[in-house]
């Protein structure tokens, strides 16, 4: 039996009407459809609700329902936005603020939350938020510090793990009630094994040539933003970006990956599905919901146009 990926570009907006897609891209595999054209960071779902994260903005919509709406709460550099359903709370990391803003509801400013220290730590760069169902645990990353934080609430259970690695870290994902993290700098995932004890498996990516926060394939190797599991398969994003390197001839090589598991990682043996994104798109934040992979994108160097929310969906032939 043969397998296919459907890709639908949804460039998700406020304001962007529901099922208002254009076909960019087909082939007998492959389907690329634009939604509507706004930049951002990471989408996020509750059982009712969807949120957009994008830096100044956060926009959010009953779940498959009509248009988004922008919140009014005002942000700085938000990456990450979830529900936390121990306390109905919703959080949202923003980075250039270096605090976790805490609020009862997003279509009212009033009444925010700002948590900047955490687990008797100072935040520097809040980066991404994770929600483990199993356990109850939400895990929030320090970029800047290497630092994972864990509680079940603001106040309730926290603790911390630090990274004893240097380098600038990304995203979180967790499959199966397993925490990975990407060290993006230096091309590697860490696969926590013992929170309470630091303790981590370090998936090594093959060809990296030079540890940079923003790169190329051809100049640095794999740059992570964020891994992700879906349908038996690992998918990886890269920060690969015209602005840092002009003069490399194909920008998009190995840009957004998929392979089998760690060991075709570490070989090199993935596949390269760079060739669904234009050269001056970023591949971001993945997020797995009702049976397909969701992936936030923005333009390079932030002054080109396009961007959105690209879900990937696998048929079968």
């Amino acid at each position: 039996m043969r397998q296919f990926i459907l890709l639908t570009l949804l460039f998700a907006s406020c304001g962007a009407a529901e099922n208002a897609e254009a076909v960019l891209y087909e082939d007998i595999s492959l389907k690329v459809e634009e939604y509507s054209s706004e930049k951002c960071l990471n989408i996020a779902f509750s059982e009712e609700q969807e949120f957009i994260s994008s830096w100044k903005k956060l926009f959010y919509r009953e779940k498959n329902k009509g248009e988004f709406q922008t919140s009014p709460i005002a942000f700085k550099g938000i990456h990450a936005t979830m529900y936390n359903p121990n306390d109905q709370k919703y959080y949202a990391v923003d980075s250039d603020q270096g605090c976790l803003v805490m609020f009862d509801n997003l279509a009212d400013s009033n009444g925010i939350e700002k948590i900047k220290t955490m687990a008797d730590l100072q935040l520097i760069r809040p980066h991404d938020l994770v929600y483990d169902t199993a356990s109850g645990f939400v895990y929030m990353l320090d970029a800047k510090t290497a630092t994972i934080f864990r509680f079940n609430s603001v106040g309730q259970n926290e603790s911390y793990m630090e990274i004893s690695e240097k380098g600038y870290f990304r995203g979180l994902a967790m499959v199966d009630s397993k925490l990975y993290v990407t060290h993006s700098t230096n091309g590697i995932v860490l696969e926590i094994d013992n929170f309470e004890n630091a303790q981590f498996t370090r998936h090594i990516s093959s060809g990296k040539k030079a540890n940079h926060r923003f790169g190329s394939w051809e100049k640095s190797g794999l740059i992570l933003n964020d891994i992700e599991f879906y349908n038996g398969e690992w998918y990886a994003t890269n920060y690969f970006d015209f602005k840092t390197h002009p003069d490399v001839e194909n920008i998009n090589k190995n840009k957004l990956i998929r392979f089998k598991d760690w060991s075709d990682f570490e070989n090199g043996s993935w596949t390269d599905i760079s060739y669904v994104l234009p050269d001056t798109l970023i591949p971001y934040n993945f997020c797995v919901k009702d049976e397909s992979l969701f992936l936030a994108t923005f333009p390079g160097g932030r002054k080109w146009a396009g961007g959105g929310i690209l879900k990937l969906s696998t048929i079968e032939n």
